[in-house]
């Protein structure tokens, strides 16, 4: 098909397009309007040393510290994958919860490793007073849980401290998702047009 032959079928088709774009922006923009409001929470944890391992290999001993605290961290991590763990972050914080499925109820709150000694924990939630809630259930079950792990001897080797949990209002830009919406009408015109055209013919 010739360049001559596409602008053809989208100057016919003009209107069609005009109209699709300006009904997905105003969709767009009246969405990140008024849109439910939801609260993002945030809480962060230090892995603290408090018996260091005695090792043959002095010269590798601040290596083999943080590749211990590293893995420690991504098991403390894999807690929230666990459907027992959040059942009990849920029962700790007594806020109602619902199984749907175990994926999605497993995906609640996710955790990223920032560093060998630290990593937070994040989710959302429509109710603010939920998210705080919820926010420090998270703090106190894995503050409680790795006081009866990562120990040697049953001495333990780290702390986990918890900072104080941080719940604000989740952000959404409101020009960013028009746009965004402006460019999806023009791509679905755009494909309706040639799909049109591709039946007719």
């Amino acid at each position: 098909m010739e360049l001559r032959t596409h602008v053809r079928i989208l100057k016919q088709a003009q209107w069609f397009v005009i109209l699709c774009i300006l009904a997905a922006g105003i969709a767009a923009f009246l969405f990140a309007i008024y849109r439910p409001v939801s609260y993002e929470a945030v809480v962060s944890f230090d892995v603290v040393f408090v018996n260091r391992p005695e090792t043959l290999d002095y010269q590798y001993g601040a290596y083999y510290d943080l590749k211990a605290a590293e893995i420690y961290t991504q098991h403390l991590m894999s807690w929230l994958m666990t459907p027992a763990i959040v059942t009990e972050i849920y029962e700790e914080a007594g806020v109602q919860y619902e199984i749907d499925s175990i994926s999605r109820f497993t995906n609640r709150f996710k955790g990223n490793q920032y560093s060998a000694q630290n990593f937070v924990v994040e989710f959302r939630d429509y109710s603010r007073e939920t998210a705080q809630k919820l926010a420090t259930a998270v703090a106190t079950v894995i503050e409680r849980r790795s006081d009866v792990t990562g120990s040697i001897n049953d001495d333990p080797v780290f702390q986990v401290q918890a900072l104080e949990p941080v719940v604000a209002e989740a952000e959404l830009n409101t020009w960013f998702v028009t746009v965004i919406g402006l460019v999806a009408g023009a791509l679905l015109s755009i494909v309706l047009v040639y799909l049109r055209e591709y039946l007719r013919e």
